[in-house]
């Protein structure tokens, strides 16, 4: 936590060195988001009080050329006391009630909460949240389609997976790979984390080839978590209702112990990562980002499930890694 707040509190430094509005109010923002606030009181104070000032001395430097840092400028200030006009937003209508960002999200959103830190009688403010809100849901359809799609790919193998269960039905292995990698949710949890990216790189382009139909490096990654998650699971022990493992379908499939079965896998996930290795070599450059996340999700799965634990069921689990790597101390 020291180190954390030394490197941030030199942030803060080289954002008063530089006087750059937009810089700063990102700073604080995202500070504030992750709930970090109390460790940076003071140097929080500072800078929201420089951003004031440099409005104060001219329009020019406080970022009001663009919507999403005046916007959040706007916010900020009033969160922390300041008392600054809506007129700021004025240069941003192309009407009474129209404002230019129509196909810009994230200035639109950060618009949207700003306009929230309206007073009384500040209709100007209830104009920009009507307007806000009517764009970003005529948005929702194009930024929601490719994860509406995975959403409904994702229905379809759960309840497939329902009915082998109630059906008391025994897949092959091929079977179970197939369906029990894309009902991990995996290829659903890229396409969320990947809607926390700049748009610049989490592009439209991006979205739609991370969703429906399945990429082979997007069904990597989720192979990779199954088969961690299904040989930790037959090491410690799973629920009786449960669907038979991976481990299970290839014991019975190849008729093997289970200690084969578990080599054979772990195996299969060793090719699957030389799967993702070969992808982030060969993938165009412009959809390399989501090669990257897939990865990244995978290696999160190699430590929830480190040498057979299960860190996702068992927080105890969870809790010993952690000890591991932020608490004991490294012998030397």
């Amino acid at each position: 936590m020291k180190e954390l707040k030394r490197r941030v509190g030199r942030m803060f430094e080289d954002g008063e060195a530089m006087g750059g509005v937009a810089a700063t109010v990102a700073l604080v923002d995202t500070v504030e988001r992750l709930g970090l606030d109390s460790h940076f009181r003071e140097e929080i104070a500072a800078a929201i009080s420089r951003v004031h000032v440099a409005g104060e001395e001219g329009p020019e430097l406080a970022g009001s050329d663009d919507l999403h840092v005046a916007a959040t400028r706007f916010r900020l200030l009033r969160q922390h006391g300041f008392w600054v006009s809506a007129d700021v937003f004025d240069k941003f209508r192309d009407g009474a009630v129209n404002f230019g960002a129509t196909n810009d999200a994230r200035a639109l959103l950060s618009l949207y909460h700003a306009a929230h830190m309206a007073v009384p009688g500040e209709s100007a403010l209830d104009d920009a949240i009507a307007f806000a809100r009517r764009h970003l849901q005529a948005m929702i359809g194009e930024l929601r389609s490719p994860a509406a799609e995975q959403f409904q790919l994702q229905l379809e193998y759960y309840m497939q997976e329902a009915e082998w269960t109630n059906g008391k039905y025994q897949p092959s292995f091929e079977e179970h790979e197939e369906l029990s990698s894309m009902s991990t949710g995996l290829p659903m949890l890229n396409l969320m984390a990947l809607m926390g990216y700049d748009r610049a790189v989490a592009t439209q382009e991006l979205f739609d080839w991370m969703s429906a139909p399945v990429p082979d490096v997007v069904r990597a990654g989720a192979v990779i978590g199954r088969f961690l998650n299904d040989i930790s699971s037959y090491k410690l022990g799973k629920n009786k209702n449960d669907l038979d493992s991976a481990v299970e379908c290839y014991m019975q499939e190849k008729g093997v112990t289970g200690e084969e079965a578990v080599a054979a896998i772990a195996a299969m996930t060793e090719h699957r990562w030389r799967v993702l290795n070969q992808a982030c070599m060969e993938t165009d450059r412009a959809l390399l980002p989501g090669v990257q996340l897939v990865a990244s999700i995978a290696r999160t799965c190699e430590v929830i499930y480190l040498r057979g634990r299960d860190g996702y069921t068992f927080g105890s689990h969870a809790k010993d890694l952690v000890t591991a790597l932020f608490l004991d101390p490294i012998p030397i």
